[in-house]
């Protein structure tokens, strides 16, 4: 077969001038069937990866020469599912922390408050962070029940690797009867565990530069609830990969966890707009 290029696409065309069969340039390949051009989507996921774009400097910058652009539904889908591969990543690669002679501070967070045009301050949302000393690895779990030594014991046995030493005030912040005294013994022996107090300037400082970073990068979709555990898991995975390999590593998952993107489309329609 031959490659064969028009105007904006190409294809493989058999040889044989009696044969008209023909297949796609990227046939069997991660993006076939996918009918934005390849160029656009490589840009659109560095902007993606950047993370500092406005929705307006995407749409100018992935414009066309005939004034076709990405529709802001297309781009916010597209978004959406680079955030479906952040939160793919945890659920093939479940993160522990901490591990022999590493501190982890863990903290509760309030992971968002519900806000509509009425209710300026709505329902708040709490949960526990975590973030081990010398690492950018964290993680951010709301918890829909109230915040107590039940909901935190399940978080460090999820979270947390045998022989950390565990820093925090909640500690002492949960009165400890007898039962709960019995259930940390219990969880620091099976687990080789140190439960320790925060030293002076130590246990909260950490957790609220996690929080800050989290609500300064994402403080105009706080309020979407629906997705809000998505954008956690984003930040949780810009903070093991971000940077200059940030683009590289994202797609190296896109293509370990995808054998196309047929399922995830955007296409263009005949009037030239972008859509899903």
């Amino acid at each position: 077969m031959k490659l064969m290029s028009w105007r904006t696409r190409k294809s493989w065309v058999c040889r044989r001038t009696s044969c008209a069969r023909k297949r796609g340039f990227y046939s069997g390949t991660f993006l076939s069937g996918c009918h934005v051009p390849v160029k656009e989507l490589f840009k659109l996921s560095y902007y993606w990866c950047i993370g500092t774009f406005s929705m307006d400097h995407v749409q100018k910058a992935l414009r066309r020469d005939n004034g076709c652009t990405f529709s802001g539904k297309s781009v916010i889908e597209w978004y959406s599912f680079f955030r479906g591969i952040c939160a793919g990543y945890f659920r093939l690669n479940p993160l522990r922390l901490g591990g022999e002679g590493k501190k982890v501070i863990i903290e509760e967070i309030m992971i968002m408050q519900e806000q509509t045009r009425k209710i300026k301050r709505g329902k708040e949302h709490w949960g526990f962070a975590g973030t081990e000393v010398g690492s950018k690895a964290c993680f951010i779990e709301e918890i829909e029940e109230q915040l107590d030594a039940d909901c935190l014991f399940p978080i460090i046995d999820k979270y947390v690797l045998p022989g950390t030493q565990v820093v925090s005030n909640l500690f002492k912040k949960y009165e400890l009867d007898q039962q709960l005294r019995e259930a940390y013994d219990h969880l620091a022996c099976v687990k080789s565990l140190q439960f320790v107090g925060p030293e002076a300037g130590q246990g909260k400082s950490g957790i609220d530069q996690l929080w800050r970073t989290f609500k300064c990068s994402h403080k105009k979709k706080l309020d979407a609830r629906t997705v809000a555990s998505t954008h956690i898991k984003e930040f949780m995975w810009r903070r093991l990969f971000d940077g200059k390999d940030c683009m590289y590593h994202l797609w190296s998952q896109i293509a370990c966890n995808y054998g196309s993107l047929r399922d995830h489309l955007i296409v263009y329609s005949k009037q030239g707009r972008v859509s899903t």
